[in-house]
């Protein structure tokens, strides 16, 4: 793995300026061709690393470099929001100054993910993609936090999805 801004040889940056990443950000998986979210541990630092296949059709779509049960975060706003994947949770602290988006890399809540959560943050917003609806419910109730009913994925930037998310953080 090596920071994305230095690779040696030309990326091609569709893929960042789809989501609107910057370079210095992340990293770039050089053998597997993927875009790699690092995952820091507060006292610890790098911990592990979530990749995501730049080709449409690589398998698996998603990779977990090690085994850390730290979930991704980005962002340093003091309300939590519970995304499913990494590129969610960069969107969510990228435009939100209020707001980490915490990235459960999938559907699960596991009993880390809460402690870690409910440890660093005193307000908590679950806001999975729209085919976890129950899902989202499920994990809100078990937080004590707020539920955002998403048209799309917080990755894809829908204006009403946004409008929001910033109502909910406003209050």
């Amino acid at each position: 793995l090596v920071p994305y801004s230095e690779v040696e040889h030309p990326i091609d940056t569709t893929f960042l300026q789809r989501y609107n990443i910057d370079q210095k950000d992340v990293m770039y998986d050089v053998r597997q061709d993927r875009l790699v979210f690092p995952v820091y541990a507060e006292t610890v630092g790098l911990v592990d690393a979530v990749g995501r296949a730049l080709k449409w059709n690589r398998k698996p779509k998603w990779l977990r470099y090690a085994s850390s049960p730290a979930p991704y975060t980005f962002g340093w706003g003091n309300t939590a929001v519970i995304v499913e994947d990494a590129i969610s949770a960069y969107v969510v602290g990228k435009l939100f100054d209020s707001a980490t988006g915490v990235a459960l890399l999938g559907t699960q809540l596991t009993a880390f993910h809460k402690q870690y959560i409910q440890k660093w943050f005193d307000n908590i917003i679950v806001a999975l993609d729209p085919d976890a609806r129950d899902k989202t419910l499920k994990i809100a109730r078990e937080l004590d936090a707020k539920a955002l009913n998403l048209k799309d994925d917080l990755k894809y930037r829908v204006t009403e999805d946004l409008d929001n998310l910033k109502e909910m953080l406003d209050e």
